[in-house]
C-alpha cells in the first residue's frame, strides 16, 4: 500500500510511478470531500470514478486540486475499460485543462470572487438555458464562485466557463477578492511596511496585478517572499510567512 498527499508527491507522479511499476489495484485521491478513484491494471489506467463523472472526465478532476491526499491499494480490478488512451496522452490534456482553468480565471476571478447581476432583471425569464438560469438566480451580490458552485451542484471549473459566458453577455460583473491586499496583511504582520516593497517587485515581475496571477506565480511569490523576509526576521518567522502565504494560495485555488 502507498499514500501520501500532494505536498509529497504531485498528481501527476503518482499516477507515472504507478505506471513505471506495472501496478494493478485502485487509486484513491481526496480532497476537501471530494474524492476520485483511478484504476489501474498492469501499469494500464482502464478507469476512473468520482462524484458524478466517470472515465477520462473523472479522471482528470483532481489535477485541479492544490491540496489532497492519495492511498493506493493494490487489488484486482473488475472494470469496463471506458480509458483507452495512453498515459501520455491523459496527462497531456490533463496540463491542457489545468492552463484553460487559469486562463478563466484571469478572466472570472477565483472561487471566493463575488458575481454580480449588471442590471436588475428576473433570472426565470432569462431567454437561455436552465441551468444559466439557475447560476443567474443563484447570484445575490454576496454569494462567493464557491458558494454559487455549491448550490448549483456544479465544479468551480465548470462554473467559471458558465460565468465567463455570461460576463461576454454583459449580464454579470465580477468583484474580485482583493488578493493583494489579503497578501500585504500577511507580510505586514512580519516585516511590516517592507511587504508592500515585495508586492511591487513580484507585479513588476508577473507584468500584470497579483489578481491574475496564475497558481504557479503565486508559488514563486510565496517562495520569494521567505527569501525577502529573511533580510528582517529570523529564518524561523521566515518559514512560517511562507507557510501561511501558501495557506492563503490554496485557498483560493480550491475547486
Amino acid at each position: 500500500m502507498m499514500r501520501g498527499t500532494f505536498k509529497e508527491l504531485s498528481q501527476a507522479e503518482v499516477v507515472q510511478l504507478l505506471i513505471m511499476n506495472r501496478k494493478t489495484g485502485r487509486l484513491v485521491m481526496a480532497e476537501n470531500g471530494n474524492q476520485v478513484v483511478i484504476f489501474f491494471r498492469e501499469g494500464r489506467i482502464v478507469d476512473a470514478e468520482g462524484e458524478g463523472t466517470e472515465g477520462e472526465e473523472a479522471f482528470y478532476e483532481p489535477f485541479f486540486w492544490d491540496v489532497g491526499s492519495f492511498e493506493f491499494v493494490p487489488d484486482d480490478v473488475e472494470r469496463p475499460e471506458r480509458i483507452d488512451i495512453n498515459w501520455q496522452s491523459l496527462l497531456f490534456g490533463a496540463s491542457n485543462r489545468m492552463t484553460e482553468l487559469d486562463k478563466l480565471r484571469e478572466r472570472v476571478g477565483y472561487s471566493f470572487s463575488v458575481p454580480r447581476l449588471k442590471t436588475v432583471f428576473d433570472p426565470s425569464l432569462y431567454d437561455g438555458s436552465e441551468l444559466e438560469r439557475g447560476i443567474l438566480s443563484a447570484i445575490n451580490g454576496k454569494r462567493s464562485v464557491r458558494e454559487i458552485a455549491r448550490r448549483t451542484g456544479l465544479k468551480v471549473p465548470q462554473l467559471l466557463e458558465h460565468l465567463a459566458s455570461l460576463i461576454e453577455k454583459q449580464l454579470i460583473e465580477i468583484e474580485r477578492t482583493p488578493i493583494t491586499n489579503r497578501m500585504v496583511e500577511i507580510l505586514d504582520r512580519y516585516i511590516g511596511a517592507a511587504g508592500k516593497e515585495l508586492i511591487q517587485r513580484e507585479k513588476r515581475r508577473f507584468g500584470h496585478d497579483i489578481e491574475l496571477a496564475s497558481r504557479d506565480e503565486m508559488g514563486e511569490l510565496c517562495g520569494n517572499a521567505e527569501i525577502f523576509a529573511l533580510e528582517y526576521t529570523s529564518q524561523a518567522e521566515a518559514r512560517s510567512l511562507n507557510r501561511e502565504m501558501r495557506d492563503f494560495v490554496k485557498s483560493l485555488f480550491i475547486n
